[in-house]
């Protein structure tokens, strides 16, 4: 007799980011039922994720798609979702030195599982008997990123008018990366602040929001140089995915050196009934919204294949 907490099912999805939501759409459209999906956190969608802010949308995740990137774009125009060109006019800035489990005890029965979510996040959340040494090898190579983005929001794009893009990329010192994501009301710069590369052993986080404002207004004081900026800017917002449950950071998992020489075959080999899809997985677009999505379908063509 089956136990009540045993349930049993054609196919279970460990995930429920881009990846894990691509292959339940191809599964369901193909046909197939009896398919359960698993989510850690209360929302679906894993790395891409867009949060409000004085009814401002702000993306604490993915953000960007480009005109090569078929399948996201055929899901954007799919469920009819806008997008916007990204401002690039006017002048760069580089700076650079001198020279160039479920949790209530539930057992789940199935004949295919496929894993969608991010390789950095595996290791001592999900556990996997008989699984190939080469697997468990290469899971923990993979490195957790831990990138924050920070949003300053300006009255308008003033720096446009003193003839800069907005671009700018430092390799001295973080925040390392700007851009203009401006829109027909506000000036805003998207700053990606990469923790773990300040020359101090404060990290960025455990600073105040208000500190974290201040460091990068004053970069931002330098850059365009005016003295004036706090009289243009309105607010201050970071988000980000570090030590999320099922994500653990962000943008993507950074593995070792010969990673892909070593293990690069291991990810689009099923085993015994275990698929795998993340961004970090595809082999096209990886760490793209684009690759998350590439990786879910092709685990649910593989499935449907096998099936």
């Amino acid at each position: 007799m089956q136990d009540q907490k045993t349930q049993k099912y054609s196919v279970i999805i460990i995930g429920g980011g881009l990846s894990g939501l691509a292959a339940l759409k191809r599964l369901v459209d193909k046909g197939q039922k009896d398919i359960l999906l698993l989510e850690s956190n209360e929302k679906v969608g894993g790395r891409v994720h867009t949060y409000t802010k004085n009814n401002l949308y702000l993306d604490k995740g993915a953000s960007w798609v480009c005109p090569q990137q078929n399948r996201i774009l055929e899901l954007l125009k799919e469920y009819q979702i806008e997008t916007i060109e990204q401002y690039t006019a006017g002048k760069n800035i580089l700076k650079y030195i001198g020279k160039e489990n479920t949790g209530d005890e539930q057992i789940l029965i199935c004949q295919q599982v496929i894993v969608c979510i991010p390789p950095q996040s595996l290791n001592g959340k999900v556990q996997f008997t008989n699984i190939l040494d080469k697997k468990r090898e290469q899971i923990q190579t993979v490195k957790i990123g831990e990138l924050i983005k920070c949003y300053l929001v300006f009255k308008s794009p003033f720096w446009r008018k003193k003839g800069f893009s907005g671009l700018i990329f430092n390799i001295i010192k973080q925040p390392c990366l700007y851009y203009d994501l401006s829109n027909d009301q506000y000036g805003i710069l998207l700053a990606f602040y990469q923790q773990g590369r300040e020359n101090t052993n404060e990290k960025f986080l455990q600073k105040s929001l208000k500190e974290r404002e201040n460091i990068i207004l004053k970069d931002c004081m330098e850059y365009f140089d005016i003295n004036t900026i706090q009289e243009e800017f309105l607010f201050y917002s970071d988000d980000n995915f570090i030590g999320k449950e099922g994500i653990n950071g962000c943008p993507v998992g950074v593995a070792g050196v010969d990673y892909w020489k070593q293990f690069g075959d291991v990810w689009n080999v099923q085993y015994k009934g275990i698929f795998w899809a993340s961004t970090e997985c595809s082999i096209i677009w990886n760490g793209y919204m684009e690759g998350a999505v590439r990786a879910g379908e092709k685990a649910a063509n593989d499935i449907l294949g096998s099936l």
